[in-house]
């Protein structure tokens, strides 16, 4: 069996299963959110077309191979990071500042990053088969500073780092 053996139905992955898997998570977290307010991409610039006011997106991230694993078959164990970035419209105050983009009590900033980190932090990943897909649990490795109106049109933004360990599935 490939990993470390959380479950009995542990299977190799890829990169979009991962990516994925994590997505789904936050969408349980958000439930009360558009279910296209979340979702993963390799273009770091949002998609604001739609009409939304928050939303999550995943990104792939670099990553490292753990050379010491030699179990077998076409696999390699890679332990990745994936960015999970908070986008909200702007919105400032008279004094000129984002308070209400970063402490609003059910929208701001900083409330959406705690549900994210309760949503990711500690969780296994599987596929819609009850199957592990991952070789360890989700942590968290970096947040970033908070972002205020720097994209046309003006988004406010906090990024944030998760490592995910997983075998790829080569076969």
């Amino acid at each position: 069996m490939p990993g470390n053996g959380f479950t009995a139905t542990a299977i190799s992955a890829t990169q979009e299963d991962i990516l994925s898997g994590m997505a789904d998570l936050l969408r349980a977290e958000f439930s009360e959110w558009d279910t296209t307010a979340i979702y993963w991409t390799d273009n770091p610039k949002p998609e604001v077309s739609q009409n939304l006011d928050l939303f999550i997106q995943l990104t792939p991230g670099g990553g490292s191979f753990n050379q010491g694993i030699l179990q077998g078959g076409p696999r390699a164990e890679e332990t990745s990071l994936v960015g999970v970035t908070i986008w909200r419209r702007s919105v400032i105050d008279d004094a000129g500042r984002a308070q209400d983009s970063l402490f609003n009590t059910s929208e701001g900033l900083l409330k959406i990053k705690r549900r994210v980190l309760k949503a990711l932090t500690g969780k296994m990943l599987v596929d819609g088969s009850g199957n592990q897909i991952a070789t360890g649990t989700i942590t968290p490795q970096q947040a970033l500073e908070p972002d205020t109106g720097a994209t046309d049109p003006p988004l406010d933004r906090l990024a944030m780092y998760f490592q995910v360990p997983f075998d790829w599935d080569l076969s």
